[in-house]
């Protein structure tokens, strides 16, 4: 697998043979896709356990009724043939229990068996409604688009599970509470003993609702994909196509093409308005990398990990040529001017999901110059520095302290992580007044 992949958003992690058991695409109720995953170091891809057994998930991998999908080190995307789908954040798991819709108008059931995951539905019938189940509490669907939280804490033995609703309404049913309608904007938190009996509907269940501002319900929407289209031939060909809506405003948009369970095609695109900021396209060992960064247009095109890379500075109206190899993690790519002078890119993607770029301009015949590091933070923060490094075979080797340090920090909010409820805080969405107990 290739460590060149500017992943600044959404990641492709492309394995064109396939690992463990498939099944046929006209059983599949479901396809898997991982999101913004580190390659290199640390990099572990998502699973499905199908009767006892483990099996890797890799792109495109179809998913049965019985499934249990558990995401890697990144985000894995569970879309299903209806065009709903399920984002799962890093080591979540999510069951499929029942899917036969839109074969059959009957009622889908999941469960969230551990982890956080968002969902978005489409638009179903009366008699065919998208079930989502956390232990003994069960989210009634049509058709919308809300966030699952689950958490186990050892501490205080207790089990919580949190509901935001981010688009249209969902039915909540709390085990022993009264059943809840969510709307757009509204947000519940449950909280149960560990130690209560699945099915027992007694009184043991503390149900605290709040609403989340429209800042917060973007972050929301921000942390998974948004629409899916799911399209299977009759020829063993299978196409997805997953949107997603980023917190800067900026929209994702992935593609991926099987055929016979192989994956043949598979590409990302991001665009802020108009302008494509990351763009990347796979076909076999093949790759086309496209990024903007500090100024620079920066196209990788890459056999089997490695190739040539053209950088076009927008200021100076000059075209680099040269070579892209692979680091630890990352690429280092270093590209030539019909002057002489040189442009070298280096992009790292840490194990915490920090990416840094950093980019030297050198004249022509020079070794050392002024580089721009751009280091962007997995909370969405920005900080950008200048620092005198010196080019060599094995890399960037910073001179001296940064300097000219500016750092800026994601106009959303960031989701609050969730706790058990204790006092009541009406100020808190995720903490807010019980309103059954």
């Amino acid at each position: 697998m290739s460590n060149l992949h500017i992943r600044s958003l959404i990641a492709l992690c492309f394995v064109s043979s396939l690992v463990g058991v498939r099944a046929t695409e006209t059983s599949s109720v479901a396809y898997v896709i991982s999101l913004a995953d580190e390659d290199g170091a640390g990099f572990v891809p998502a699973s499905c356990l199908r009767a006892s057994k483990s099996i890797e998930a890799d792109n495109g991998f179809a998913a049965l009724p019985g499934d249990v999908i558990t995401a890697g080190t990144g985000k894995t995307l569970v879309a299903f043939v209806d065009g709903s789908c399920a984002t799962l954040s890093p080591k979540s798991s999510l069951k499929i229990d029942a899917y036969q819709y839109p074969a059959q108008r009957c009622p889908t059931t999941v469960s969230v068996e551990s982890g956080r995951a968002f969902f978005s539905v489409t638009p179903r019938p009366d008699d065919a409604h998208f079930m989502v189940h956390m232990r003994d509490h069960t989210i009634e669907v049509k058709g919308t688009q809300f966030d699952v939280i689950t958490e186990w804490n050892s501490t205080t033995n207790t089990y919580s599970a949190t509901v935001g609703v981010v688009k249209g309404s969902v039915t909540l049913n709390p085990s022993g509470a009264t059943a809840v309608n969510m709307v757009v904007g509204t947000q519940v938190v449950l909280t149960s003993p560990i130690t209560n009996i699945t099915g027992y509907t007694g009184a043991s269940t503390t149900l605290q609702q709040g609403n989340i501002s429209t800042a917060e319900i973007k972050t929301l929407e921000a942390s998974g994909v948004s629409t899916t289209e799911v399209n299977v031939g009759n020829n063993g060909s299978v196409s997805i196509k997953a949107t997603s809506k980023n917190a800067d405003g900026s929209v994702t948009t992935t593609s991926l093409t099987e055929v016979n369970g192989v994956t043949t095609k598979l590409s990302s695109s991001t665009k802020s308005g108009k302008t494509t900021t990351e763009k990347i396209s796979e076909s076999g060992t093949k790759e086309t990398i496209t990024q903007n960064s500090n100024g620079l247009q920066i196209t990788e095109k890459l056999v089997s990990g490695a190739g040539t890379v053209t950088i076009k500075d927008s200021a100076t109206k000059t075209t680099y040529t040269g070579t892209v190899t692979s680091i630890t993690g990352g690429s280092l790519a270093t590209a030539t001017s019909k002057s002489g002078a040189k442009v070298v890119v280096e992009t790292q993607y840490l194990a915490n999901g920090t990416q840094q770029v950093t980019t030297l301009n050198l004249a022509s015949g020079a070794t050392s110059g002024s580089a721009t590091v751009t280091i962007i933070n997995p909370n969405g923060s920005t900080t950008t520095e200048t620092q005198q490094v010196t080019s060599s075979s094995s890399g960037l080797t910073p001179v001296g302290a940064p300097t000219n340090v500016a750092t800026t920090t994601p106009s959303q909010p960031q989701v609050p992580s969730v706790s058990t409820p204790g006092t009541p805080n009406p100020t808190n969405p995720l903490n807010p007044v019980p309103i059954s107990q």
